[in-house]
């Protein structure tokens, strides 16, 4: 139950910056430029979240460190 509310957390602060990336990318991009530099955008933001923050976090992303888990091995126990 905790890694399901970790991964919570984790998804409410994904959708949060997808939403500030697209309303600055409509700033500047307008139809199907602004559609298909943001599905991109958000391709490889999420594909890079959980490597990246657990790799710099040594091993954490806001959702587990919210809770006080991390990832420890390559399986992710």
């Amino acid at each position: 139950m905790v890694r399901a509310l970790a991964w919570l957390i984790d998804v409410l602060v994904w959708l949060v910056a997808i939403v500030i990336l697209y309303l600055v990318l409509g700033t500047f991009l307008s139809g199907y430029t602004l559609e298909g530099v943001f599905l991109v955008l958000i391709f490889l933001f999420k594909w890079l979240y959980d490597l990246l923050l657990e790799w710099l976090w040594q091993g954490f992303t806001p959702g587990k460190k919210a809770l006080g888990i991390r990832v420890i091995g390559s399986d992710g126990l």
